[in-house]
């Protein structure tokens, strides 16, 4: 059950994934010439992932003792939570009226299902605690929704 876990850690929830995911978001706003769209969604990917590194930095919080998988990086805020939950959130937000609500709905159903996979192995294999993971939910829902309010 445990590799299972770490298989998804290592394969669905990575920076790289999240990077290329991201860079097709934009690929496909600008072939949509949703230019607008493609520059919040470029500027939302990049406040987000620097909010984490800051984050990470300034509270300088250790990995659980009991990690199953060890990590030289810091724990407080879980980046893969905060990633995937301004993914998902951006894409939709930004989707919506785009195209049609079915495939929005389809879109936000199996983006929170991957959200609470990624969220529940975090805690199962012990690389954060739950606190941990919650930071990273909100700060994946905060950043989209401020960003976007600002423009």
């Amino acid at each position: 059950m445990k590799k299972m876990w770490a298989w998804l850690v290592d394969y669905t929830g990575t920076p790289v994934i999240f990077f290329v995911l991201s860079g097709f978001m934009v690929f496909f706003f600008v072939r949509k010439n949703l230019y607008e769209e493609a520059l919040l969604f470029t500027v939302i990917f990049f406040v987000t992932t620097s909010l984490i590194a800051l984050l990470k930095i300034f509270f300088h919080v250790c990995r659980p003792r009991k990690a199953t998988i060890h990590l030289n990086s810091y724990a407080f805020p879980s980046g893969h939570a905060a990633s995937s939950t301004f993914f998902v959130l951006t894409t939709i937000l930004l989707l919506h009226g785009h195209v049609p609500d079915t495939i929005v709905y389809v879109i936000g159903a199996i983006g929170f299902i991957t959200i609470g996979i990624i969220s529940i192995s975090r805690v199962v294999l012990r690389v954060h605690t739950p606190l941990q993971v919650i930071a990273g939910l909100v700060l994946g829902v905060a950043t989209p929704l401020l960003v976007l309010t600002f423009f």
